[in-house]
């Protein structure tokens, strides 16, 4: 389904930014580094509100911190990022799923 390719370009994205923990990339490079079109990631985060409310309790924050590349006197794209913290846990999440599936 539509939802489930967005999450799918979601863990890439989360993947990417684990990589360089609280820096804050341009879309350009999350799309690069993923292997997804820019229009794939672009379209991922249109989507996840949606997700959220149909998954989550009210309130849940985003897993990426997104800020206008306006904000760091930067083009205008969005740049994204993820913090040391919320990077561990999601590697610490990837390790575990691949440690069941290749059980």
């Amino acid at each position: 389904t539509t939802l489930f390719r967005s999450m799918a370009c979601w863990a890439r994205a989360m993947d990417v930014a684990s990589d360089h923990p609280e820096t804050f990339l341009p879309t350009t490079q999350i799309a690069s580094e993923s292997g997804m079109s820019l229009n794939e990631w672009r379209d991922a985060p249109r989507k996840l509100p949606q997700h959220l409310a149909a998954h989550f309790p009210a309130n849940i924050e985003w897993p990426l911190i997104a800020v206008g590349g306006r904000e760091f006197g930067k083009d205008d794209q969005v740049y994204w990022a993820i913090t040391i913290e919320q990077a561990k846990r999601w590697l610490q999440a990837r390790a575990e799923t691949t440690t069941k599936e290749s059980r």
